[in-house]
């Protein structure tokens, strides 16, 4: 008997107690002829981006030269970064190089330098985001005094706010 008096009063407390949150929880206006209130409404939109790699892989042909692409969307300001794994040089599984230029163009044409940051407007409008470009070529010659095998880079793209 003293158990369920206890778990009574202690519903109880707890009953009031939640009622008096509840009550207090809004603002209440009086008034006599007419009463007026307002509630804001809010949306946050968080910044968002998207990448496509169009180019799967870049092959370079006989005469050193390979071409592949990329599209960013995003819906703010964002910035750029790309970047040559190996320093923009081609290697072998015994470390021996063929050095590369990574050339990259925005939509506008303009030059996005490897490693440094490059700032773009948003796409909002923009039904596939902005277009880039990268053109890779071998800048020394290579054949019969370089090792067969195949060679390997990693062209590196990051985007963010």
């Amino acid at each position: 008997m003293n158990l369920i008096i206890k778990a009574g009063l202690a519903a109880l407390v707890v009953g009031t107690s939640s009622a008096a949150v509840f009550a207090g929880a809004g603002h209440q206006n009086s008034c006599e002829n007419e009463c007026t209130g307002k509630i804001p409404v809010e949306l946050n939109v968080p910044k968002i981006c998207s990448l496509d790699d169009e180019t799967r892989e870049i092959t370079l042909d006989k005469a050193g030269k390979g071409t592949g692409s990329f599209r960013v969307g995003a819906n703010d300001a964002y910035k750029l970064l790309v970047t040559s794994t190996n320093g923009s040089k081609l290697l072998n599984s015994a470390n021996q190089a063929i050095p590369i230029n990574i050339v990259t163009k925005a939509p506008n044409g303009s030059a996005v330098n490897l490693g440094t940051p490059f700032s773009s407007a948003s796409t909002i409008g923009t039904a596939n985001g902005h277009k880039y470009t990268v053109d890779v070529t071998t800048t020394q010659a290579f054949g019969i005094n370089t090792a067969a095998g195949t060679y390997r880079d990693t062209y590196n793209i990051k985007v963010d706010f």
